[in-house]
């Protein structure tokens, strides 16, 4: 044994852990490392004589970690994340009465810490300068607090790593809205079973830190650096960092911050600062900080100051360290690069880096004296280890990586979506787990009798849908069962298709004009966990398939992401009919939209529902009319609508309608709608740009919407945004989500760039179309006028 006796460093995958293993290692102490994750980078340190992998973060898990760390003669454990600082406090007598000494605070101070409620509040009273803060305790107390935070604000999440007491809850990223719609958006779809998220305005400025070591509220060490670089470019810890001199702007309300809470340990109070306004406090983590390497390099020891704290060696302050001093971490910019790939976060309205600028941070010259954090000549082998984690993670990120097995499933999910999976668990569900197939032959003949037998289906699950999307999507199409003890509960339709070597399964994907679909289902008898963990893992063993998306209504929001879907909430305008009287309808409608449809019947427009196929020319032609007038070009090509327009049409659904000039003029306005159940939906409607004036699409709607009535409809999906859809009485909702699932981290950053790319063209193309038809008028003129 080495003489300073053995320390066991947790959370040795992380940057601080190889920091403190360094720093310990050389001031004497035998070390060692304990991780979630094999071969961790505090592992691969030459100052590391043993590790222990731990078989997930969960307090069996630790019981079996301090088993070992007894069995090995641990005198002191550091935790060094906020996940590992709670499993140590679960059980913290347990540690104590071996002989080992826990090095964090104690459970009652780092909640409160960690509680970013708490220590809003309690910086308000000290008077630190804080953002514009609510914190809601329901709906209706964060819709009421709109008007104070204004926008553009932040929803974020109230812990970092939320515990319940016997697991950690999903964690949450902080979100962005810049309108009342987009925030109503936001708290529609947040967990009600979970603490409401703070609202915050947003606060710009750099990044600083204050890091101080504290024995019982005495400060012994400071340190202070300013980040010049963040992994995540909308803010994260840092890739590049550098040490800088303390300001008393930024050391005076830590000093109080960490009085109040008597802290005793090491933490981090991080600062957004302009240089003009006060520094505004962001949070305190009252644990070690991933630059911790920068204070070491800059003079300030920590972990060996912290360390001799715990065994209750006497330590002089320490007051003086270098400024100036810059460290890398390039794996950190590698992940910046990623997170510039994938493009700024819906609402965020910070300087977001360009793809060229994260290139060049990459790649180009760094500043002057510039050290890498990872890698050190008396220590190589960490960065080799970084390294191959590195490769490791480009193929397989976590955050988005393959979807939990079953068993481990049930404890990665909410808390009331666990209790009701364990509740079905005691009963049928345990011996009659869901299954997916594919629909026989009887059954696809039945399909559209299947579907209509889930009350939650819509158009876009029946077969004429599925068909009509044939030649557009040139995919193979796929119609899927769920049985649970043999009896179907529920079936989604959806299409695999290509993009060189990766295969894809929608329900539907992006661009294919189709509102929702997903799974139709039984709600009493199946639940999101059982409709989607068996499709991915199905998907994946069957097809190969790589990634998924599916939109709908009906899922689960908490579930989807605990199972790494990302969300993102489509909007849509819906109205409600009223079957049994058209003035309710009409009296729903704007006073705009009332005088149109007056007034077009005044102007003796006429109205006719289409069944010949010439009609999709007229409706074409229209859409890439109005299309390039907005800039842009049309998304689907003209066999696309004429394929809707056919197999709609020979379903039964269709709605295609025309607004025509009294006496035989011109057709000025064209829609096509469709009619399922009780639902009118909107397809695509548009009109001649020349007879906007008659504002045809008025009246022409109205007489689709009577026809609805006539048989029943009572809701009405404009399908999309546009604020001329709130004329007809439709509210703003966003009640549908495109959940996407991507095997690998490079494929939803792939699917991002895809995604830009393709607007772009679109944007070019639509460009290249009004100039040409602007060309064309203008010819016409001339030929006019000569």
């Amino acid at each position: 044994m080495k003489s300073g006796g053995r320390i066991l460093i947790l959370d040795g995958q992380t940057n601080q852990a190889l920091a403190c293993v360094r720093s310990l290692g050389k001031a004497g102490y035998d070390v060692r490392v304990a991780s979630h994750e094999r071969m961790s980078l505090g592992a691969w340190s030459r100052f590391c004589s043993g590790s222990f992998h731990l078989k997930g973060q969960t307090v069996e898990a630790f019981a079996d970690l301090r088993e070992w760390a007894i069995s090995e003669g641990i005198t002191i454990a550091l935790p060094l994340t906020e996940r590992s600082c709670v499993l140590c406090n679960a059980d913290r007598s347990a540690w104590e009465n071996a002989g080992i000494t826990v090095g964090c605070a104690p459970d009652e101070k780092l909640q409160a810490a960690f509680d970013k409620a708490v220590t809003i509040r309690r910086a308000q009273e000290l008077g630190v300068t804080v953002p514009t803060t609510e914190i809601p305790g329901s709906y209706d107390d964060a819709v009421s607090a709109i008007e104070r935070i204004g926008f553009p604000c932040v929803i974020k999440p109230r812990w970092s790593n939320a515990w319940n007491g016997k697991r950690f809850l999903p964690t949450q990223a902080p979100t962005y809205a810049n309108d009342r719609d987009q925030l109503l958006a936001i708290l529609s779809a947040h967990d009600r079973q979970s603490s409401w998220p703070l609202l915050q305005s947003f606060v710009p400025g750099q990044g600083k830190g204050i890091f101080l070591l504290c024995n019982r509220g005495t400060i012994i060490a400071h340190f202070a650096h300013e980040r010049l670089r963040d992994t995540k470019p909308t803010g994260s810890s840092s890739s590049l960092r550098r040490s800088i001199a303390i300001d008393d702007r930024l050391m005076e309300p830590a000093r109080k911050l960490l009085a109040d809470f008597k802290w005793h340990g090491p933490a981090m109070v991080e600062f957004r600062d302009t240089g003009i306004s006060p520094p505004t406090l962001m949070e305190v983590n009252g644990r070690f900080w991933g630059s911790l390497q920068l204070a070491i390099d800059s003079g300030v020891d920590f972990p060996s100051l912290w360390v001799s704290i715990l065994r209750g060696n006497a330590v002089e302050p320490v007051t003086e360290y270098k400024a100036g001093q810059t460290l890398r971490w390039f794996s950190g910019d590698l992940k910046r690069l990623f997170f510039i790939l994938r493009g700024a976060p819906a609402g965020y309205v910070g300087d977001f880096p360009t793809v060229g600028q994260g290139l060049r941070e990459v790649f180009g010259r760094q500043p002057a004296g510039t050290r890498s954090e990872i890698l050190r000549a008396n220590d190589p082998f960490p960065a080799l280890g970084e390294m191959i984690g590195g490769l490791r993670d480009l193929v397989r990120w976590r955050d988005i990586s393959d979807v939990p097995e079953p068993e481990v499933a049930l404890a990665s999910i909410s808390e009331p979506a666990a209790s009701a999976t364990a509740e079905r668990m005691n009963g049928v569900a345990q011996i009659s787990p869901v299954e997916i197939r594919e629909a026989t032959p009887d059954e696809l003949e039945g399909w559209d009798e299947l579907v209509m037998g889930f009350q939650n289906y819509r158009i876009t699950h029946k077969r004429s849908w599925m068909q009509s999307l044939q030649s557009t999507v040139k995919g193979q199409p796929l119609y899927l069962i769920y049985t649970k003890a043999n009896r179907i509960v529920g079936c989604i339709p959806g299409f695999l298709t290509n993009v060189g070597p990766v295969r894809l399964f929608g329900s539907p994907l992006q661009g294919w004009q189709t509102v929702s679909m997903g799974p139709a289902f039984d709600r009493k008898s199946v639940s999101t966990d059982e409709l989607i963990q068996p499709l991915i893992q199905y998907l994946g063993s069957r097809y190969g398939v790589h990634h998924v998306e599916i939109i709908s209504s009906e899922l689960d929001q908490q579930v989807m992401q605990d199972l790494r879907f990302r969300s993102e909430p489509l909007p849509t305008y819906r109205a409600r009919l009223f079957p049994d009287s058209y003035n309710d309808s009409m009296r729903a409608m704007k006073d705009s939209a009332r005088r149109n449809v007056r007034r077009g019947i005044k102007l003796g427009l006429e109205v006719k529902f289409e069944t010949d196929d010439a009609f999709v020319d007229e409706h074409y032609d229209q859409l890439r009319e109005v299309f390039a007038r907005g800039g842009a070009s049309l998304p689907f090509s003209k066999r696309r609508a004429l394929d809707f327009f056919q197999y709609m049409k020979a379903s039964g659904n269709l709605v295609a309608v025309s607004a025509y000039l009294p006496d035989n003029g011109p057709n000025i306005a064209t829609g096509m709608f469709t009619i399922e159940g009780r639902e009118l939906l909107l397809w695509m409607w548009t009109h001649r740009t020349e007879f906007r004036w008659y504002r045809p699409t008025e009246l022409m709607t109205w007489t689709v919407m009577k026809k609805a009535m006539d048989v029943g409809c009572d809701t009405f999906d404009f399908m999309g945004r546009g604020d001329f859809k709130a004329k007809f009485g439709a509210e703003l909702e966003y009640s549908k989500h495109r959940w996407t699932w991507s095997r690998y981290e490079w494929l939803a950053v792939s699917r991002s760039l895809a995604i830009r790319a393709y607007k772009s063209q679109q944007a070019v193309r639509g460009k290249m179309i009004r100039r040409a038809m602007f060309h064309d008028h203008r010819n016409l003129r001339d030929h006019h006028l000569n």
